[in-house]
């Protein structure tokens, strides 16, 4: 057996294993290869799905945005005459108060008789 270990015969059955080993490993090596070479192709398929929708998605925000900027603009309008409407209340709110101060002051006092 030892003779046979050591002889040329030995060695051959060992490269024989390990080419064996070696194929094995290759042959592990190509499916999991064509195992990724699969996944990237289904990735690459959806693509163009996934590129439409999200061209969809972006023509949607565009109009939405237009929206805003539609919105905000009716709403600084809105603010710039609203100002003036402000000022007139609180014009109104002092004037209106001013006449109570003249009321308080020509009203006859509790113990005052009032005139006839």
């Amino acid at each position: 057996m030892e003779a046979v270990e050591h002889s040329p015969l030995g060695t051959t059955a060992a490269a024989e294993r390990d080419l064996d080993q070696l194929a094995h490993a290759l042959h592990r090596a190509a499916e999991s290869a064509d195992r990724q070479v699969e996944l990237l192709d289904g990735v690459a398929g959806s693509l163009p799905v996934l590129i439409a929708q999200l061209s969809e998605l972006t023509a949607r925000v565009n109009t939405m945005n237009d929206g805003v900027a539609a919105l905000n603009r009716q709403l600084e309008g809105l603010v710039t005459l609203l100002v003036p409407l402000a000022g007139a209340e609180r014009d109104a709110s002092r004037v209106e108060r001013l006449f109570r101060r003249c009321r308080r002051k020509d009203a006859p006092s509790a113990g005052e008789a009032q005139p006839e």
